[in-house]
C-alpha cells in the first residue's frame, strides 16, 4: 500500500470547490498529499461527446489532467499532488482510485438531488456512503476548515463498526488540535414512565469511553462525552446544531439493500440533511476480509 493520502472527487463544478478546500486543509494538517479524481461516467452523453477518447488519445488525457489540476488550483490556491481520471461509474472509479493510492480519506460534495429521487434512483454520494472504500467525507458547502477551534463529534455505540469511526475521529482531532465529542444515542420509546430506566446510561458510556480511548492519539482532556435521547439521525442532527459541530464521524453498518435504499440508514439520513460535514467510516477489516 502507498503512503496515506487524500482523494478529492470533482465534477469540475463550483459546487465541488468546498470539498477541494476541505481536503487541502486536511492535507496541510496531516502532511498527506492531496490528489484530485475525476470520473467520466459511462453513458450515452459521454459517448456522444467523445469523452471516452481519453482512453486511447494521449493528448486528450493530458488535456483532461491539466484541466482538473487547474480547477483544483483555482479552488484551493495550490496544485494537487496528482490527478486521477477514470472512465467508469462513480463508485467503481473512485474505489479504484482509493485502492490504487492507498487513500485514507475520500472527500466529495453532497448531491443536489431531492430525497424522493435519491430513494427511487439513488445518487452517487449515497451509493458511496453505503459502501465507502475508505472514510468518506461529504463536505458541507459552508464548512471547509478544521483547526484548533474546530469541534469533531463521533457517534459511538461501542460496536465493531463504531470502533473504526472512533479511531478516525480521534486521529483527525489530534491532527487538528480540535476538541472531540463522543456522542452515544439512546433510542427511548415515547412512554413517559420509561426514561428513568436509562438513568445509568451516562455512567456506562463514560466507562466504555475510558476503555475505547485508551491508546488513541487525542489528548484525554480534549474529549467530551455525551448521551442523547431519540432516533439516531434526528438526535445527532440536533446535537450538531446545539454544539456547533464542524465534523460528525459515523460508522457504516450493515449492507446495501433495496430496503436500506428506500428507508435509509443513519449515515444516509444524515447526508440527506447534512447538518455539517459528515464522514462515514467503513468498518475495520477482519482476517476474514483479508482472505
Amino acid at each position: 500500500m502507498e503512503s496515506p493520502c487524500i482523494v478529492v472527487a470533482t465534477d469540475l463544478s463550483p459546487g465541488a470547490e468546498p470539498a477541494a478546500r476541505w481536503g487541502a486543509n486536511l492535507g496541510r494538517l496531516t502532511g498527506w498529499p492531496v490528489h484530485a479524481a475525476h470520473i467520466i461516467e459511462i453513458g450515452f452523453e459521454s459517448w456522444w461527446r467523445n469523452r471516452y477518447d481519453v482512453l486511447v488519445n494521449e493528448g486528450s488525457m493530458a488535456a483532461a489532467r491539466a484541466r482538473v489540476a487547474q480547477w483544483f488550483e483555482d479552488a484551493t490556491g495550490a496544485a494537487p499532488a496528482g490527478v486521477e481520471i477514470r472512465v467508469s461509474d462513480c463508485h467503481a472509479g473512485l474505489t479504484e482510485v482509493v485502492e490504487a493510492l492507498g487513500a485514507s480519506v475520500l472527500a466529495m460534495a453532497p448531491t443536489g438531488k431531492n430525497a424522493l429521487v435519491q430513494a427511487v434512483a439513488g445518487s452517487r454520494v449515497q451509493e458511496l456512503a453505503a459502501r465507502p472504500p475508505c472514510p468518506l467525507a461529504v463536505v458541507h458547502p459552508e464548512q471547509h476548515d478544521l483547526g484548533t477551534e474546530a469541534r469533531i463529534a463521533v457517534a459511538v455505540d461501542f460496536s465493531h463498526p463504531a470502533s473504526e469511526a472512533l479511531r478516525v475521529a480521534a486521529n483527525l482531532a489530534a491532527a487538528a488540535g480540535a476538541a472531540l465529542h463522543l456522542v452515544h444515542v439512546v433510542a427511548v420509546p415515547d412512554v413517559p414512565a420509561l426514561p428513568s430506566l436509562f438513568e445509568g446510561e451516562d455512567l456506562a458510556v463514560v466507562e466504555e469511553a475510558e476503555r475505547a480511548l485508551a491508546g488513541l492519539a487525542v489528548p484525554y482532556d480534549r474529549v467530551q462525552r455525551e448521551v442523547v435521547m431519540g432516533g439516531p439521525a434526528e438526535a445527532l442532527s440536533a446535537y450538531v446544531a446545539r454544539e456547533a459541530i464542524d465534523l460528525l464521524v459515523v460508522g457504516r453498518t450493515g449492507h446495501r439493500s433495496v430496503i436500506a435504499d428506500v428507508l435509509g440508514s443513519t449515515p444516509r439520513a444524515l447526508i440527506r440533511h447534512l447538518p455539517c460535514t459528515v464522514m462515514v467510516a467503513p468498518p475495520p477489516s477482519t482476517p476474514a476480509d483479508a482472505g
